[in-house]
């Protein structure tokens, strides 16, 4: 990534999103325990480094690290406008939430997922779409409590494959407004989360 020129005493804050995607264990290598394999524990060690003209070497940050565990829903959060595109106020934004089961459960009960809006942007209307032929989206139950969408089903079986959708208007939001998404089911009672975040010129 290109900054540009930094002046003496000037600081230039760098956002990035880190999803991790794919971890690979060796599992035949894994010490047993009383007949059952010992999971390890996994760690993502992140850090980023600096360089410039004149200098000899990159300066590295610290090291950040974060523990994972392995998930059993995937969760994502999209937007239809790209990373880098500036919103103004009036601008419609669509927020998109997609789930997918990846424990091999046959089926999710209770699921429920939320989409925190941030402030300053105003929800003007919520929706599900099904991209399985034939699947009833009427078993869907919506509810918004200020700045929070909530989807609710009773069910929701691996093969669905559902969008989860808030359209709003940018109001008087934040310069870098988050919205954050999570989800949880009776099975999978660990809560997963999403983040996005989107730009607006004040």
């Amino acid at each position: 990534m290109n900054l540009g020129t930094i002046k003496a005493g000037e600081e230039k804050e760098v956002e990035y999103e880190l999803r991790i995607t794919e971890v690979n264990i060796d599992r035949k290598a894994l010490p047993a325990k009383d007949n059952k394999l010992v999971e390890p524990q996994i760690i993502a060690v992140n850090k980023v480094n600096v360089i410039a003209n004149k200098m000899q070497k990159a300066v590295e940050s610290n090291e950040y690290k974060l523990q994972l565990e392995e998930g059993k829903l995937s969760l994502n959060l999209s937007t239809d406008k790209a990373s880098d595109y500036i919103l103004s106020k009036g601008d419609t934004l669509t927020y998109t939430a997609r789930i997918e089961d990846v424990s091999n459960i046959e089926k999710l009960e209770k699921l429920q997922l939320a989409v925190n809006i941030p402030d300053g942007i105003e929800i003007q209307k919520t929706q599900t779409k099904n991209n399985v032929e034939n699947q009833d989206d009427s078993k869907v139950d919506i509810q918004t409590n200020n700045n929070t969408v909530t989807f609710n089903l009773d069910n929701y079986n691996i093969e669905d494959s559902m969008d989860f959708i808030v359209e709003t208007k940018v109001g008087n939001a934040e310069r870098n407004s988050w919205c954050y998404c999570k989800s949880k089911s009776n099975k999978c009672r660990r809560t997963y989360f999403d983040v996005i975040s989107n730009k607006v010129q004040l």
